[in-house]
C-alpha cells in the first residue's frame, strides 16, 4: 500500500515561470487566481488518491493500466463540483468544451488535473516506471505565516491612544 507522509520538497522543484506557462497554455485567459489555487491545492492535498492514480498508470505484470484512472476522475468530479460555473475557465475556447454531459466534463477536468500532476513531477514513479518515494503531502511548505490578533473593536479613544503610542515608540527608535 502506498501512503502519504510529510515531504517539504514536493512543490519546491517547480519554478513560477513553469507553473505560469502551464496555466497560460492549459487554462482560459479569464481564469481567476482563486480557481488556479483551488486546482493546485486539490492536487497538493490529495496525495493518497494521487498515489493510487499513479499505481493505475503503472500497472504490475498482468494488470491493466489506465492513463486517466477512476481516482483522478473522482478528483476531477470533486473539483468540478467545487468550482461550479468557474470550471469552464479551466478550458481554453480551442478546447471546445461546449455541450458536454457531466461525465465528459469530469473526464476533461481529470485530464487537466493529470497534466498538472505530471508538471509538478510528484508521482511516486520516475520516467522509467520505477517506484520512488517522492510525493507526500506538502501543506507545511505552502502554509501561510500567522500573526495572533484579537478580533475586537476598540473604542475610538483607545484607537487614537494606540496610534499616538505607536508614534511615540517610532520617534524614540529614531532618536
Amino acid at each position: 500500500m502506498v501512503s502519504a507522509a510529510p515531504n517539504h520538497d514536493a512543490l519546491s522543484n517547480i519554478t513560477f515561470r513553469a507553473f505560469a506557462e502551464f496555466v497560460e497554455q492549459n487554462f482560459s485567459s479569464t481564469v481567476s487566481l482563486a480557481t488556479v489555487l483551488v486546482t493546485l491545492f486539490t492536487i497538493s492535498d490529495n496525495s493518497d488518491l494521487l498515489n493510487f492514480h499513479s499505481c493505475m498508470q503503472h500497472p504490475k505484470m498482468g494488470e491493466h493500466g489506465q492513463v486517466i484512472s477512476g481516482w483522478i476522475k473522482g478528483l476531477g468530479c470533486a473539483l468540478n463540483e467545487k468550482l461550479g460555473q468557474n470550471t469552464s475557465r479551466l478550458f481554453k475556447q480551442s478546447d471546445k468544451m461546449f455541450d458536454l454531459d457531466n461525465e465528459q466534463l469530469n473526464h476533461a477536468v481529470a485530464v487537466k488535473l493529470d497534466a498538472l500532476y505530471q508538471l509538478l513531477d510528484i508521482s511516486p514513479y520516475n520516467d522509467q516506471g520505477k517506484y520512488r518515494h517522492i510525493y507526500k503531502e506538502s501543506k507545511k511548505e505552502i502554509e501561510p505565516a500567522y500573526v495572533i490578533c484579537w478580533n475586537v473593536k476598540l473604542p475610538p479613544a483607545m484607537v487614537e491612544a494606540s496610534f499616538w503610542l505607536q508614534e511615540i515608540v517610532m520617534y524614540q527608535e529614531l532618536h
